[in-house]
């Protein structure tokens, strides 16, 4: 009976020992590589949804700004429902990444969706 109530105890007390940090496996750190980074759009088209909604003021700011990247064509902002539609240039390819950087300096903490070409369910990448 002894025996039995020494194995608990130590069985017990290897399972409450410490935990030391060294110990412990390292994180895997966050890849903060965006994953669009690479990623273009062809000519046509696209819609992107921002949050937070968008209001007049910031519509007509971020209409210049997408304007602003190369290969883009007309812009357009809706409010009620805070999208940005443009259009890509024939002959061009627009990367993904230089439109959200736009959205982003024109309003920090801006999101943008992913492209989604007009008429479609899906985005249309590379060329």
């Amino acid at each position: 009976m002894k025996f039995k109530t020494a194995v608990i105890a130590i069985a017990t007390s290897a399972c409450l020992s410490p935990v030391y940090a060294d110990s412990v496996l390292p994180i895997t750190p966050t890849n903060t590589t965006n994953i669009s980074a690479n990623t273009t759009i062809t000519p046509g088209s696209y819609v992107v949804t921002i949050a937070p909604s968008i209001n007049m003021d910031m519509g007509s700011r971020l209409e210049k700004a997408v304007a602003q990247v190369p290969g883009v064509g007309s812009v357009s902002t809706k409010t009620d429902d805070s999208t940005i539609r443009f259009t890509v240039k024939n002959g061009t390819a627009v990367r993904i990444a230089d439109l959200e950087a736009a959205v982003v300096k024109t309003q920090s903490g801006a999101v943008m969706s992913t492209p989604i070409l007009v008429h479609s369910l899906s985005p249309n990448p590379g060329l």
